[in-house]
């Protein structure tokens, strides 16, 4: 269903058979260490499934090397916690990722093996699985990682071989879905016009677990020595008498030039913030520019980055060409060699890629169901293929998709949400990535672990000066509807420090339009270090002056004293059946 830790709801041998044997084929060829998946299967998690972890993997199918568990996993099995899970380790797993609470968990262990809650026989076989694995790999005599010539050689990571293959593997990758009256590939003479911030970053290229977990809060200095598309695309031109100009989105009604190319896709995200309920593109900014452009009879080529097959229908209708060219990280130059032939329009290299998974025609997740199937897999455009551009592409969204709850944040700020903090020197500071501070210090913002791994943010104010944090939108959104149904804020948190000064909570409607409500109390009254629902009627915000239809602040919370608590999830939803927290009357 889109989610990073789902549970899988098949038995152990359909599992095998059906998506085990790419698993079994890399085991035979001597793969030495398994993570076990924070996911689950028939509700039992991986972390705890002995008939999956010894029965599968180590005896059926004779993996001899460790298995390791994934950050703080084995609390999520039941009845453990991050620091004492005989489970776990009795289900198979040799080696615990176990980032925060080791001590106390080798205590515990320590105790459960003199018990003989965990076997000493099952001691011995991690120990041996570990040691094995570290004497295939000469590791003994090879020494640390410092010691290692190779380790030390930085000629040996980005080395011009390595970036070859792997500019060769992008080339190879792209995959184009529309060639109307075969644009593709680009005269090398032509003025070609840049949109789109992904174009002249590699951040954006490279996307999630790079340099940083989410791939957020780099720069291209991150980076040495790779190479954006923009920078490629000129390399491609300029020597062929071409020109290569960006441009903001703002001057796209002035800009003059042969073809337009449009760079454009997903924010960088690994687990957890790249979860989906639906398979479309979080961010449509380009769009607009796309059809501008179009409007103004200039081509538009659009090169998509993405890491998993969305629901584009309105872009590609927008373009006259549209390649997929997934993560090229490091190696944006693969990509401008194919889109750019030579001064003729002949190609330098072949468009060769074809779909790995199939491309939805709805943003519902069933993109194995031919009835919604845009493009199978395996498909693949080449230059050979004469495309017409295809019929136009239906552009609404699937009846029934939309919930009744406005989720506002739930791990980040669900779009077109976007989340800020300030203080005296900034009140508006975009958050760009997992950890941040406001410019005067007064207040932090970091992510910590609720339900799973890194799906809650932690704001902590210093008490040096005033500060806030809040989620807004650019175009405000209308709340009367759920307002009608008895609606309530709802707000999962955990606070960690009570506060020390008066915290106010505000919902605005175009500042200084707006509502507050004191919440002072009922933070100080919140069990310590517990996670608890903070709901709140939105007949107080609207009684309080709020113009409901307009509302484009959906909390702040602002305090001058010291405060830390961290943040769940943010909603606006139908009553469940209990009552608010708190209510107009009690205000």
């Amino acid at each position: 269903d889109g989610v990073d830790q789902g549970d899988v709801d098949l038995t152990h041998e359909t599992l095998l058979s059906e998506h085990g044997l790419g698993y079994l084929s890399t085991i035979k060829v001597g793969v030495q260490t398994v993570m076990a998946s924070f996911n689950s299967v028939a509700g039992r998690k991986v972390h705890g499934d002995r008939d999956l972890l010894t029965g599968v993997l180590k005896q059926r199918w004779g993996f001899d090397g460790l298995v390791v568990s994934d950050w703080n996993g084995i609390g999520q099995v039941s009845g453990c916690t991050n620091s004492d899970c005989a489970q776990a380790i009795n289900a198979g797993i040799d080696l615990v990722m176990a980032p925060e609470d080791w001590k106390a968990l080798h205590a515990t262990m320590m105790r459960q093996v003199r018990e003989g809650i965990i076997p000493m026989s099952r001691v011995d076989d991690a120990v041996a699985r570990i040691l094995r694995v570290k004497l295939r790999l000469g590791l003994f005599e090879s020494g640390g990682p410092t010691k290692r010539a190779e380790s030390l050689d930085a000629a040996v990571v980005g080395s011009a071989e390595h970036r070859a293959l792997a500019r060769e593997a992008v080339r190879k990758s792209l995959v184009m879905l529309k060639n109307d009256g075969n644009l593709l590939p680009l005269r090398s003479d032509q003025r070609i016009l840049v949109f789109g911030e992904a174009a002249r970053e590699v951040s954006a290229q490279a996307g999630g677990w790079s340099v940083t977990w989410q791939g957020t809060e780099t720069t291209n200095e991150d980076f040495p020595g790779a190479t954006t598309f923009l920078s490629a695309l000129e390399q491609a031109v300029v020597p062929s008498g071409g020109s290569v100009s960006f441009v903001p989105e703002n001057l796209v009604t002035q800009a003059l030039g042969d073809v337009a190319v449009v760079v454009f896709g997903e924010q960088p995200y690994a687990e957890g913030e790249g979860d989906l309920s639906q398979l479309r593109l979080r961010e449509d900014r380009y769009l607009e520019v796309m059809r501008k452009l179009r409007a103004r009879g200039i081509p538009v080529v659009s090169v998509m980055l993405t890491g998993r097959p969305l629901w584009v229908n309105p872009q590609l209708n927008a373009s006259t060409a549209f390649v997929v060219a997934w993560l090229p990280g490091s190696e944006g130059g693969g990509v401008a060699d194919v889109l750019v032939g030579d001064g003729s329009g002949r190609p330098r290299y072949p468009m060769t890629g074809k779909l790995p998974f199939s491309w939805p025609e709805t943003p519902m997740p069933a993109v194995q169901d031919a009835s919604t199937t845009l493009y199978p897999r395996g498909f693949g455009l080449s230059f050979d293929d004469r495309d017409a551009g295809g019929a136009w592409l239906s552009e609404d969204l699937e009846p029934g998709q939309s919930s009744q709850d406005l989720v506002i944040f739930d791990r980040r700020a669900r779009s077109p949400w976007r989340m800020f903090l300030g203080d005296s020197e900034n009140w508006q500071q975009p958050v760009a990535g997992s950890q941040q501070v406001s410019d005067a210090g007064h207040l932090t913002l970091s992510t910590v672990d609720w339900r799973v791994q890194g799906d809650a943010r932690r704001l902590e104010w210093s008490g040096r000066g005033d500060a806030q944090w809040y989620l807004q939108v650019a175009r405000p959104i209308d709340l009367r509807d759920l307002h009608q149904k008895d609606a309530v804020l709802a707000i999962d948190l955990a606070v960690h420090e009570p506060p020390t000064r008066s915290v106010e909570l505000r919902v605005d409607c175009q500042y200084p339009c707006g509502a507050k409500a004191e919440i002072t109390r009922l933070l100080r009254a919140t069990p310590k270090n517990q996670w608890v629902r903070l709901s709140l009627d939105t007949e107080c915000f609207r009684s309080s002056g709020l113009a409901l239809e307009r509302v484009d602040t959906l909390p702040l919370l602002r305090t001058s004293g010291r405060l830390g608590l961290s943040i769940g999830k943010i909603s606006v939803a139908p009553k469940d059946g209990s009552s608010a927290t708190i209510s107009c009357r009690k205000q």
